[in-house]
């Protein structure tokens, strides 16, 4: 996090209390100074005042250095994507990424749905085929009871 407006504010803040301080200062030096000589604390406040100035001029080169950052990092993420979504947010690589997955998925449900109605489909047959074993044993049972019958009746004619 960039404290420098905090710091400027607070630098400003301690400028103009020191300016205050040895405005006082002067003033109470004149009052009980009997030979008016105060040079020592005008030239301090002198000597202050140019300071100031120079660190004023100073803060206020970077308050336009931070206020055409700001300005320009408001512009970058105000930018938005033709659905409204701002660009810094989520990139379109990105997005066209999760499309190309959801595309897969769909695929992949109705490839899923097919091969379930296959397999459905292919129980419901193998369930009919053994039905149909089913009955051919019991014909094929019954025909064995049949030919034994038949067996045993030629052989008592072949015997008659």
């Amino acid at each position: 996090m960039d404290l420098t407006p905090e710091l400027l504010l607070n630098g400003i803040l301690a400028l103009l209390i020191i300016k205050e301080v040895l405005n006082f200062v002067i003033i109470f030096t004149k009052s009980k100074s009997s030979s008016g000589d105060t040079t020592l604390v005008l030239s301090t406040l002198n000597r202050m005042e140019e300071n100031q100035e120079k660190m004023l001029t100073s803060i206020c080169d970077k308050c336009v250095v931070n206020s055409k950052q700001i300005s320009d990092m408001h512009k970058w993420h105000d930018a938005r994507d033709e659905d409204g979504v701002f660009l810094w947010y989520i990139r379109k690589s990105l997005s066209n990424a999760f499309d190309k997955i959801g595309n897969s998925i769909y695929s992949q449900n109705d490839i899923l749905r097919q091969l379930l109605q296959d397999n459905k489909d292919i129980l419901r047959e193998n369930n009919e085929l053994r039905n149909i074993v089913k009955e051919n044993r019991e014909i094929i049972e019954e025909n064995r009871e049949l030919i034994k019958q038949n067996t045993e009746l030629m052989k008592r004619m072949l015997n008659k």
